[in-house]
C-alpha cells in the first residue's frame, strides 16, 4: 500500500488532513525508500516494534508459571510445569494419614529427540519441599532466579566499599512479590551462588 501522491518518483504525502508527513516536507523531494512512502515505512517499523514488545511480555507471562524441583531419586533439578496428583481418593482424613505417600509431586518438561521429530514430554517426581517458582528475574549472569535460591546481593554503598550480603529468595505474601530475605535497601547486582537445599552452608557466617 502506498499513500500520498507522487511526482517523478518522489513522495509528497499530505494524508486526509492535508498535514505534511513528519518524514518529509514540501520542496525537499526525498525519494521514496524501497517503493514505500517514508510515513508508511515509519508506521511499519512502529508496528514491528510493538509486536516485539507484545511477544516479550507474553514470554514473561508464560515464564511466571515455570517451576523447579529436585528429583526424589537421583537428585537432579528439573524445570517445567508443576503438577501434583493423588493415586487414590479416600473418604476420611484417617485414610490419608495412613497413606502419606498418596500424593505425587512432579515437574513436567520436554526433551528434544532429533531434528524435525516430535519432542518427548516427560515428568520427574520431585521432593515437594524443593518445589519453587521462577521469580521472573535473572541474575547478573543471566541465570534464572527461583524461590529457595541463595543470592549474593551487592550495593555500591554511596561510593564507599561495596556492601554485600548473602540472602534467600522467598515469596512475600504481604507484597505479593519475591523478596531477598534479610535484606533491605537498593540493589546494584544479584548473583545466584546456590540454593538452600544443596548449599545450606552458604548461609552460615555470610553477612559482611
Amino acid at each position: 500500500m502506498k499513500c500520498g501522491y507522487y511526482c517523478n518518483g518522489y513522495c509528497f504525502w499530505n494524508g486526509d488532513t492535508g498535514e505534511v508527513c513528519d518524514k518529509i516536507a514540501y520542496g525537499t523531494h526525498k525519494r521514496i525508500k524501497d517503493g514505500y512512502c517514508p510515513k508508511e515505512q515509519n508506521d511499519r517499523e512502529l508496528e514491528e516494534h510493538a509486536n516485539a514488545i507484545i511477544a516479550e511480555e507474553e514470554k514473561k507471562r508464560r515464564e511466571r508459571f515455570l517451576f523447579r524441583g529436585k528429583d526424589k531419586d537421583d537428585g537432579k533439578w528439573y524445570e517445567g510445569a508443576y503438577r501434583a496428583y493423588d493415586d487414590t481418593t479416600y473418604c476420611f482424613k484417617e485414610d490419608y494419614d495412613r497413606h502419606p505417600e498418596n500424593t505425587h509431586h512432579t515437574i513436567v518438561f520436554s526433551r528434544m529427540t532429533d531434528w524435525g521429530l516430535p519432542n518427548r514430554h516427560l515428568q520427574a517426581e520431585v521432593i515437594p519441599e524443593t518445589v519453587g517458582q521462577y521469580t521472573g528475574l535473572q541474575d547478573k549472569n543471566g541465570k534464572r532466579i527461583f524461590e529457595g535460591d541463595i543470592v549474593k546481593v551487592t550495593r555500591s554503598n554511596n561510593g564507599y566499599s561495596p556492601y554485600t550480603r548473602t540472602c534467600v529468595v522467598q515469596y512475600n505474601p504481604r507484597s505479593a512479590s519475591y523478596d531477598f530475605y534479610d535484606y533491605c535497601g537498593d540493589i546494584d547486582s544479584v548473583e545466584v551462588i546456590g540454593n538452600i537445599f544443596d548449599n545450606p552452608e552458604l548461609l552460615r557466617g555470610s553477612k559482611k
